[in-house]
């Protein structure tokens, strides 16, 4: 039999001694067929505490070490003298599970554990997608625009092709596995704007299930000021009804939509003078410039034009919860009361 043939081969007989008995109480046991005696090294991933320790293997070259004490998480297993070789484990406390390979054919390797196995398709999913991109970049010159363009869609292409395999494993895991948390990591594959509709509900499925993984919790807070963000550029599209509002004025007049019909104005919510960013003056400026009314609720410090510009606050203005906190948010309103554009935080 040949090596090719036989790599396969032994992958399956692997698989088939990690699943078939009874399951270690308790005890995760990982038998690497004797092919080293290193130290190994497992190490918590996503969690606050961060959990270390090391394990040797026993007379029989197996390694194994209890869960008692361990939290629900996502660990790496690292081998002493073999630097590319990482093991992914889904361990929960008094749980266990068998895990079988080889150093030298360390992506087939097999786990009775479902979680555990799904993160090997993670690992291997990563391993071939960093492989595919170190490929591209040698596949044409980089100090050329054309060689440049060659990388550049060659990495996209591969890009595309793991996404899809992400999207398959994703559509066979439940919610709330950590192996979701693994593959929405991938770098490169999800944005959690174009791709909120398959990211939200995962992300809040894993902070309800884990609530003591202050990672997932962060996610969601993110994912939540993405989704006020979706509905501030759904409500301010171009070509939308101009929203109705009440300006007070520094100097005591009151603006508002119908009081301005016909003009064109800039509604301006702006920080802090400190956290001002420059394209939001800029846009003002020329914006007042071009003769459009400008309404600003700004501090006093916040330099603004001496013509067309007036200084105040909203008493009322559609998502204004939303645009303070996307501040400095600026919506041009056309002289036909449509909007024309929503610009903000950038």
């Amino acid at each position: 039999m040949s090596l090719k043939t036989f790599a396969p081969a032994l992958a399956l007989l692997l698989l088939a001694s990690c699943g078939g008995g009874d399951e270690p109480k308790g005890r995760v046991v990982i038998d690497l067929n004797r092919t080293t005696a290193a130290v190994m090294t497992v190490s918590s991933q996503l969690g606050d505490s961060a959990v270390s320790f090391s394990v040797e293997p026993d007379h029989d070259g197996v390694y194994s070490f209890a869960t008692d004490t361990l939290t629900h998480d996502v660990y790496l297993a690292s081998i002493e003298g073999c630097e590319s070789l990482v093991i992914p484990m889904a361990l929960s406390p008094g749980r266990g599970q068998k895990i079988c390979g080889t150093v030298q054919d360390w992506l087939s390797m097999a786990a009775s554990d479902p979680e555990t196995r799904a993160l090997f398709s993670v690992m291997r999913l990563f391993c071939g997608l960093e492989s595919d991109v170190d490929s591209a970049l040698t596949a044409a010159d980089i100090k050329t625009p054309d060689g440049r363009q060659v990388v550049a869609d060659s990495i996209i292409g591969f890009r595309a092709k793991a996404r899809q395999s992400a999207i398959a494993l994703l559509s066979q895991l439940p919610d709330s596995s950590l192996a979701v948390a693994s593959i929405l990591g991938i770098p490169g594959l999800f944005d959690a704007d174009a791709d909120f509709d398959l990211m939200e509900p995962r992300i809040n499925a894993l902070a309800e299930a884990h609530p003591s993984i202050s990672l997932f919790v962060s996610q969601k807070e993110r994912l939540s000021r993405v989704a006020q963000l979706r509905s501030l550029r759904k409500r301010f599209k171009p070509g939308a009804d101009a929203p109705d509002f009440l300006f007070i004025a520094s100097s005591g007049d009151s603006l508002s939509l119908a009081s301005l019909a016909g003009k064109r104005v800039a509604l301006a919510l702006l920080p802090d003078s400190a956290s001002m960013q420059p394209w939001a003056k800029n846009m003002i400026d020329i914006l007042a410039a071009d003769g459009a009314r400008v309404l600003a609720q700004a501090d006093d410090r916040t330099p603004l034009p001496q013509k067309n510009a007036s200084r105040g606050s909203f008493r009322r203005i559609d998502k204004s919860t939303e645009l303070r906190l996307f501040a400095p948010s600026v919506i041009v309103v056309g002289k036909d009361g449509k909007v024309e554009s929503l610009n903000i935080k950038r």
